[in-house]
């Protein structure tokens, strides 16, 4: 079987992988990050990710979603889709953000380098915070690949979904 996460979804991909380094025979890591290096960036983090939990408990939602999107990680670019807050729990989502913080998450950069399986690493071209991040993960295995994904940010799967489902066939 072959695990692919995007996000904070590569990142529990990641986390499963720490844990049972053979459950999957392969691996597609989107716009993920391996772990925060320090326990100063990871309070940070914890903070930043507290301060989102509760907009997301307190705010409008048209307001969340501008604030959310206008973030520096998408790059400015457009959302790919609209998302409608009655598709949305609103305090799983503000739970999401606090449990799944990464602030809360090891440094997995020597597993990963560890790995006995191919691992594919995409980060959308216009988004040099995670391609800078993918450049501090090694990648052992001989068919494990880095790919920029051109014309995205952090939304590879949406922003170039040619592109990125060509790469996976």
């Amino acid at each position: 079987s072959i695990a692919i996460g995007y996000s904070q979804g590569g990142r529990q991909v990641l986390q499963s992988l720490s844990l049972n380094p053979c459950r999957y025979h392969a691996a597609v890591i989107i716009s993920a990050h391996p772990g925060l290096l320090t326990q100063e960036e990871r309070m940070l983090r914890l903070e930043n990710d507290q301060v989102w939990a509760n907009r997301f408990r307190t705010e409008g939602w048209d307001e969340l979603m501008e604030k959310w999107n206008g973030q520096a990680v998408f790059g400015g670019m457009p959302p790919p889709f609209v998302r409608y807050e009655k598709h949305y729990d609103r305090t799983r989502l503000a739970e999401t953000l606090i449990t799944g913080s990464l602030g809360r998450q090891p440094d997995l950069r020597p597993m990963i380098a560890a790995l006995q399986i191919p691992v594919l690493w995409m980060t959308g071209a216009c988004d040099a915070h995670s391609s800078a991040i993918a450049g501090s993960v090694t990648l052992s295995h001989p068919l494990s690949a880095k790919i920029q994904v051109p014309k995205a940010c952090h939304r590879v799967p949406w922003e170039n979904p040619d592109f990125f489902y060509n790469t996976l066939s």
